[in-house]
């Protein structure tokens, strides 16, 4: 998962990693003990947490509420200055062995997880203007999603893009060939939703918002959006019956 503070100052973020409270929205196979690292944007690691909450993580789990999970979660309060950041999620229990029984170690077992960003404190000349996700979306297991809040008074003008075809140029593998993408609100409600037709205003927000440019005529999706307060979910999926990976994006448009 990535995500980027514009501006010229610093913001305070709650990074989360939660597991087990997956089980209460029908995950059967959620990971044991997720790890979080966070990494730079020239890809240096700046810190991995796993499981050991300071006050401020009490405090900010408090006031954001979600999956808190004290056993399978990592949870971290940071003040990051602007840039770009990315969240590597995996399970400690790959390859791990228990203090207790040092000859044992635990078969590696794959297993979901959610990964949280939240934008707890900072001043006006910042704040957290995009929020992406890289994964494999597989033809019999419905997409990927990603969820999104936002808060105060004034609606905001978002872009979201789903990106298969246009990751060709960072030689990342097998992608999505026709990816698609659909905007809902809280109560499930469609709001918007794109196939590949991406409008000419469209890439110029993008492009405004510090989004890398797309080819020409692809086959990629996006779609700008204004929405009030509230809860979000965009889908990244494809009308094909096909897997491979695709780019999930949201950013604020300035």
């Amino acid at each position: 998962m990535g995500f980027v503070i514009a501006g010229t100052s610093q913001r305070t973020v709650l990074l989360r990693a939660s597991s087990g409270g997956l089980r209460a929205f029908g995950i059967t196979e959620p990971a044991v003990i997720p790890v979080m690292d966070v990494y730079n944007s020239t890809g240096g690691l700046i810190i991995s947490h796993s499981g050991v909450f300071s006050p401020a993580v009490i405090r900010a789990n408090a006031r954001v509420g979600g999956l808190f999970d004290d056993v399978h979660q990592s949870a971290i309060v940071m003040t990051l200055p602007a840039g770009a950041y990315s969240i590597r999620v995996w399970d400690l229990t790959y390859g791990y062995t228990l203090p207790a029984m040092p000859g044992l170690i635990l078969p590696r077992v794959d297993g979901f997880a959610l990964a949280e960003v939240y934008d707890i404190a900072g001043g006006a000349d910042a704040q957290l203007s995009n929020a992406s996700t890289l994964g494999r979306v597989a033809a019999t297991e419905g997409g990927a999603i990603v969820g999104f809040v936002l808060l105060g008074q004034v609606s905001r003008r978002l872009v979201m893009r789903g990106v298969g075809p246009g990751l060709a140029v960072f030689r990342v593998g097998e992608t999505l060939a026709e990816p698609s993408i659909v905007l809902r609100n809280g109560n499930g409600t469609v709001l918007a939703s794109n196939n590949g037709v991406i409008r000419g205003e469209t890439a110029t927000m993008a492009a405004a918002a510090g989004a890398f440019p797309l080819p020409a005529n692809s086959r990629d999706a996006a779609f700008d959006v204004t929405l009030a307060s509230g809860a979000y979910t965009v889908q990244l999926d494809s009308p094909r019956p096909e897997s491979g990976l695709g780019l999930l994006e949201l950013y604020s448009v300035p």
